[in-house]
């Protein structure tokens, strides 16, 4: 989006049209493996449906920190959500635990330290602010819904086909969200434009969807799920890391000590 200048909807719209195309062949292959006819229930497909508008919501808001904020500052956006996350799957499921509840915090404090890293560029507090309003509450709201409408979910196969129905649907909800926008002078012809090289970036992008989808899914069905939001929340900071000699950010030795000890000390927690 910032090469490009493209608006967010238009991003998630380009994305999701690949992923559904691979995830179409994918479900295909499926169906001539094993049965699938647990989607022929309708509770199913209205947790499906529930499931998949969290899923983009959580992309729009991703996708809008990712538009206005360095990553570094989106990392920490998104990370403040582990402080509600414990809280709101308590709620949901009456399960805490005092000991993943304090890795929750601890791990947003050390975070949180990388906005006075020399590294880290200095960001509008409005805008800062307006970010984690958008980020915290859905993530939030989705973390404490996934464990009961993935609950029924059994098996890799059923998994499969509930992440594969979920990118449609993502297809459908980012369509709707493109087209029946007010004009926007955001969405040009620029941003819109489809080469060879957009088609391949976002064609691995697309299995790199898919796959996600299913991880996310799988560390997000349980009741105890609180401990992986919190290496979930710090994927972009893991994006940032690796992929610093791409990305025009700049990663200091504190921020890599940060998530040495928050990967450490999450995966020590059981």
């Amino acid at each position: 989006m910032g090469y490009r200048k493209g608006n967010l909807l238009v991003v998630n719209f380009i994305n999701n049209i690949l992923a559904t195309i691979l995830a179409m062949v994918v479900l295909i292959v499926l169906q001539h493996v094993v049965s699938l006819d647990f989607l022929l229930l309708p509770q199913q497909w209205f947790r499906i449906i529930i499931y998949a508008l969290l899923v983009q919501l959580v992309a729009y808001g991703y996708s809008y920190l990712y538009r206005h904020l360095p990553l570094i500052d989106a990392v920490i956006s998104g990370k403040i959500s582990d402080l509600f996350i414990p809280l709101a799957l308590a709620f949901t499921t009456s399960y805490f635990s005092f000991k993943q509840y304090s890795v929750s915090v601890i791990s947003t404090l050390l975070v949180g330290l990388l906005a006075f890293s020399p590294s880290t560029k200095k960001t509008n507090f409005k805008t800062w602010v307006r970010g984690i309003l958008v980020i915290v509450p859905l993530l939030t709201i989705q973390s404490a819904f996934s464990p009961l409408l993935v609950d029924r979910i059994h098996g890799i196969p059923e998994l499969m086909g509930f992440t594969i129905i979920t990118i449609y649907l993502r297809l459908v909800i980012s369509f709707i969200s493109l087209f029946t926008r007010p004009k926007n002078k955001l969405i040009n012809k620029k941003s819109m434009k489809v080469g060879k090289m957009v088609v391949g970036v976002y064609g691995l992008r697309s299995v790199l969807t898919i796959a996600a989808q299913i991880s996310f899914t799988i560390a997000t069905s349980s009741k105890t799920s609180g401990i992986a939001w919190v290496l979930l929340n710090m994927t972009s900071l893991y994006g940032v890391v690796f992929g610093s000699w791409i990305l025009k950010e700049k990663i200091g030795k504190f921020d890599v000590l940060v998530l040495l000890v928050v990967t450490v000390m999450t995966l020590m927690t059981r």
